[in-house]
C-alpha cells in the first residue's frame, strides 16, 4: 500500500491512488477456459504475499475454468517469500512431471 514499496513504484502508486491500475494487473482478469495449467509454490512463513494468495487464485482458476485440475498449489512449510525451500530436489521432479504432462 505504500508509494515507495516496489509494487507501489511499480504500479505508478499505491493500491489507494491509483486502484484502476491496480485492478487492471489483478491476475484474475486473465483467467478464462483455455488458460494453461498453472503450478504454485508458496511458503507458509512468507511474510510479504500472504499464501491464502494463493490457495484462493487456485481455487478461483479450477472455478472459472470448470476444471479441478487447472490449477495446483504447494504450501511450503518453513519457507518465506524466497529461499532454500525452493530449491529441495524433490520441488524440481514435481516441476518437470508438471511441465511434461502439460507441455
Amino acid at each position: 500500500d505504500d508509494d515507495w514499496s516496489l509494487e507501489g513504484l511499480l504500479m505508478g502508486g499505491s493500491v489507494h491512488d491509483v486502484p484502476e491500475v491496480w485492478q487492471d494487473m489483478d491476475p484474475k482478469n486473465f483467467v478464462d477456459a483455455d488458460c494453461p495449467h498453472i503450478l504454485l509454490y508458496h511458503g507458509k512463513l512468507d511474510n510479504a504475499t500472504p499464501y491464502l494468495q494463493a490457495v484462493e487464485f487456485a481455487e478461483f482458476v479450477r472455478e472459472k475454468t470448470g476444471d479441478p485440475e487447472r490449477a495446483r498449489y504447494k504450501l511450503i512449510e518453513d519457507t518465506g517469500h524466497s529461499g532454500g525451500g525452493y530449491l529441495d530436489g524433490w520441488m524440481a521432479e514435481e516441476k518437470l512431471a508438471f511441465l511434461r504432462k502439460y507441455l
